[in-house]
């Protein structure tokens, strides 16, 4: 437990721009808001805002944090199996911890947000953006807690729902689903295979920012 503890204090999570590219969504929010405004209970709304501030919190911003707080505890409060809101208010707990003012505190937070991430995944398991961001979350916590096997996990599961589905993915979703595979691959020790799913972020979009993150793993310019 003190060695955990001890842990909080460098405890960072990484997430670049999961589902949602907050840039591009900025002169969306300002009408979900003021929809919300004449529907405040609203599901739809409630889960577009939760995201969007998430993923704004992820860059370390605080308010965005409350705000995303906002908007998926009330989501909860109406619907509290709804594993999106889950998924999302349990990984935006596990960013709280990074503030928290103690190391006690943030355990409580990243507990909680643990708890509520694996209770998503069993409520909804073939939901790909649950998958998805637990997978992710679960990448950028300290491996002393014991969460990288999840990452794996994750990205497995995601993995057979893309090859049994029909489904159009689409980059937005192929180019962090690759990348962080590659990353939960890397850190299990499957190298090759994690060098496969680099190599495909970079054949998706040569351009995109993933691509250079993935260029700079595969040791090019």
């Amino acid at each position: 437990m003190i060695e955990k503890i001890k842990i909080i204090s460098v405890l960072t999570i990484f997430f670049l721009s999961l589902l949602l590219l907050t840039s591009v969504l900025d002169g969306q929010v300002d009408k979900w808001e003021e929809q919300l405004k004449s529907s405040p209970d609203n599901q739809e709304l409630l889960l577009n805002l939760g995201r969007y501030y998430h993923d704004a919190a992820s860059e370390g911003n605080g308010i965005s944090l409350s705000r995303a707080e906002e908007y998926l505890s009330k989501l909860l409060d109406l619907d509290p199996d709804n594993a999106l809101a889950l998924v999302y208010f349990g990984s935006a707990l596990t960013m709280k911890a990074r503030d928290a003012g103690s190391p006690w505190e943030a355990m409580e937070y990243l507990e909680s947000g643990f708890s509520k991430m694996d209770k998503a995944v069993i409520l909804a398991p073939n939901e790909a953006e649950v998958r998805l961001l637990r997978g992710i979350n679960s990448l950028h916590i300290p491996e002393e807690f014991r969460r990288l096997y999840l990452a794996l996990e994750d990205f497995l599961a995601l993995e057979e729902l893309i090859l049994t589905s029909d489904q159009d993915w689409g980059n937005e979703f192929l180019l962090p689903y690759n990348f962080y595979f590659g990353e939960a691959l890397a850190k299990n020790g499957k190298n090759n295979e994690a060098l496969s799913k680099w190599e495909k972020v970079c054949s998706l979009d040569p351009q995109s920012e993933f691509a250079q993150l993935a260029k700079h793993r595969l040791g090019l310019k």
